[in-house]
């Protein structure tokens, strides 16, 4: 029977009162499946069952289709549709045609069971691409499980748009299962191109009745559009059809825009959504608003109540794909399965790597590990059985990880020489963790994940948003991993918002110039912001100690601000986040560089030294006691090296200015003085 409902809010209750509204109705729906077109439409429809209940299975097609691949070692299945498009359009390419459009248009032809046979080229093309049947066969076994191991299938907002639709509309026929759809009107003449179109002739077709509910609106008064959460929304930009990225790029006049921006985004996008960012005091005025508006919580790792085999082997695989800084790899061993039994060696390392006191050299044990661990690590993008190297690189670091995360590492290693990429691997490992480990809230919280760009979980989201992030942020060394990581966020809908008074870096400055056209204008302040005239001080820098090559960015600072030039590019000291990085050498050379520019102002006494250099210490030593307890004395040290530096140089100048001439007599009667 086929269910039309004439609001799509209306589908969910619907399928909620079928289910409960049977005479042998119970609270357990265990025994069914509702099979849904996308993860927006199962998750709408999970929050519509308000009674105590056991939820029927509510999952979408890809994620049966996902399912079925990785339980059966069909691992050339996963993300199909980008593999087709991309073969469709190699063999194009060798054809003379190199548009992606084109290889689009085809593979979509493909699968509505439409072929251009006239056309000599796409005929070719049709024989060499037999993925695609294939792949039908596949989806069709697939299907059949699904149909076979349930007593009962419910099929909820899916349109007959392809072949794959067609056929679940065949057996739900056979079957005798329910179908619920909405805007579906047997009096309306729908377009050849229109979404009802297909359906519309298929219940003609097969004479199906039609369970109308809420007749009382007539056909005119039917939105006959795309319905968006059944069909998830394409932007069309005929004007410029080559468009190489689907980032937009929101440009705001201040962070308080900033956080309005991202608030709207974030509703809009909800649930399918990761907001990524390394500025967490905007991600604490993010939650407040959405907490208070939308009832929306911004969480991080509290989400999860995980086995530490699961955090751990992610964060293996994270590391390995984002790139590995001595930062993140530092880390990765003060994880606490690694930390609790080599304390002391990784203590040795990270005073070797990031501190600054070369006070402990580092041992032979210390250099062994470190070694071995950054060796397997190095091999982990290279190899072609990543399970194997992600065994062997567990290994060399801890010996606690449990049978069970050993095992599903074994098992995945069986099928690995299939894998493609790295992304597969992960999707497939993350599979099998979430089924193991991660045991998510059963409560109706509402919340969105917030991930820093260090972790490669946000990818597995539909939508992104990136706030006030650079490249910077990312901390990859290998520009092809950070290209890489950036188309992967152009198949998505990824919003990157920044504020104007921060410029963006290169990389995003070329991605931005690729985006063609996808961008927000910025909004101006709602309030006048008073504003002082500054007379900018004048400093020199010398020829010599200019860099050879200068970046547009080299000259923009050069040109704007010449005093943060020289600090950061001739005195090689970087600016930092006192928050986020641990403090070190630089940001000491930092602070005694302003330090003897605050003191060469005034009289240059010891205790005004140490004062203003007392004042500069308190960014830090609030947070961290040994900045205090060292910078302290090395400053004061500094200060007196300086001093009879200063001194002997003084003193040098009054002997030469008291020193007598010195003349020599010639014979011949001239006198030459010295």
């Amino acid at each position: 029977m086929l269910y039309n409902l004439h609001l799509k809010n209306d589908i969910y209750d619907a399928i909620v009162s079928y289910l409960f509204s049977r005479d042998n109705a119970s609270s357990d729906f265990s025994h069914c499946l509702v099979l849904t077109p996308n993860y927006s439409f199962s998750y709408s429809l999970k929050k519509s069952f308000t009674k105590p209940c056991i939820l029927p299975k509510i999952v979408s097609t890809d994620a049966v289709f996902q399912d079925f691949a990785i339980k059966n070692g069909y691992f050339k299945y996963l993300n199909f549709s980008k593999k087709a498009v991309l073969t469709l359009y190699n063999l194009m390419k060798d054809e003379k045609h190199c548009s992606i459009e084109e290889a689009m248009r085809i593979f979509t032809n493909l699968q509505q069971g439409k072929i251009e046979h006239d056309d000599s080229i796409h005929s070719e093309i049709y024989k060499k691409f037999t993925y695609h049947r294939e792949y039908k066969e596949f989806k069709e076994l697939a299907l059949d499980l699904i149909f076979r191991d349930y007593e009962e299938v419910i099929v909820a907002g899916i349109y007959i748009t392809d072949e794959t639709s067609r056929y679940i509309y065949e057996k739900a026929l056979a079957n005798n299962c329910p179908i619920f759809i909405y805007g579906l009107e047997p009096t309306y003449d729908a377009a050849p191109e229109h979404f009802l179109y297909q359906t519309l002739n298929f219940q003609k077709e097969k004479n199906l009745g039609i369970a109308s509910l809420k007749k009382d609106r007539t056909v005119s008064q039917l939105n006959t559009d795309l319905d968006p959460n059944f069909f998830p929304e394409t932007k069309e930009n005929k004007e410029k059809s080559q468009v190489r990225y689907d980032l937009r790029f929101c440009e705001e006049s201040n962070e308080h825009h900033m956080v309005e921006s991202a608030v709207t985004y974030l509703t809009d996008f909800y649930p399918d959504v990761a907001l990524v960012t390394a500025n967490y005091c905007l991600v604490k005025k993010i939650g407040a608003r959405l907490s208070n508006k939308e009832n929306i919580n911004l969480i991080f790792k509290e989400k999860y109540t995980a086995h530490p085999d699961g955090i751990f082997l992610l964060k293996l695989l994270d590391t390995a794909i984002l790139g590995e800084t001595d930062i993140s790899f530092i880390a990765l061993l003060k994880h606490p399965y690694i930390y609790e039994q080599n304390t002391e060696i990784i203590d040795c390392i990270e005073d070797s790597i990031i501190r600054t006191t070369k006070s402990k050299q580092i041992t032979q044990e210390a250099r062994l590990f470190l070694e071995k661990t950054k060796r397997w690590g190095k091999g982990f993008l290279h190899a072609k059985n990543f399970a194997e190297y992600h065994i062997k690189w567990s290994d060399a670091i801890t010996n606690r990880i449990t049978c069970k995360g050993k095992r599903i590492l074994e098992f995945i290693k069986k099928y690995s020489p299939r894998f493609t990429d790295i992304y597969e691997y992960r999707q497939v490992l993350s599979f099998f963790l979430g089924r193991q480990y991660f045991y998510p809230f059963t409560d109706n919280k509402r919340f969105i994940n917030v991930f820093s760009p260090k972790e490669a979980s946000f990818l597995a989201y539909r939508n992104a948003i990136l706030l006030d992030c650079t490249e910077e942020d990312f901390q990859i060394r290998d520009p092809l991993v950070m290209l890489n990581l950036f188309h992967i966020l152009s198949t998505k809908r990824s919003i990157v918002i920044f504020n104007k008074e921060k410029a963006l870096s290169r990389l995003f400055l070329q991605i931005q110039h690729s985006c063609a056209g996808n961008y927000e204008i910025k909004k101006e302040p709602t309030q006048p912001i008073e504003t002082v005239a500054v007379v900018k001080e004048k400093l020199f820098v010398p020829m010599e100690m200019l860099p050879k090559k200068l970046s547009p960015t080299m000259i923009e600072l050069l040109i704007n601000d010449p005093y943060k030039f020289y600090v950061r590019y001739i005195l090689a000291i970087k600016e930092t986040n006192s928050v986020v990085v641990k403090p070190g050498q630089k940001e000491f050379g930092y602070i005694m560089h302003k330090v003897f520019q605050g003191a060469s102002k005034t009289h240059f006494s010891k205790e005004e030294y140490t004062r203003i250099l007392g004042n500069e210490l308190k960014i830090y030593a609030t947070r961290y006691q040994y900045v205090k307890n060292l910078w302290l004395p090395r400053g004061l040290k500094i200060l007196e090296q300086f001093a009879t530096f200063h001194n002997e140089r003084l003193g040098e100048i009054d002997t030469l200015e008291n020193e007598k001439e010195l003349s020599i007599f010639i014979a011949d009667g001239l006198e030459l003085f010295l």
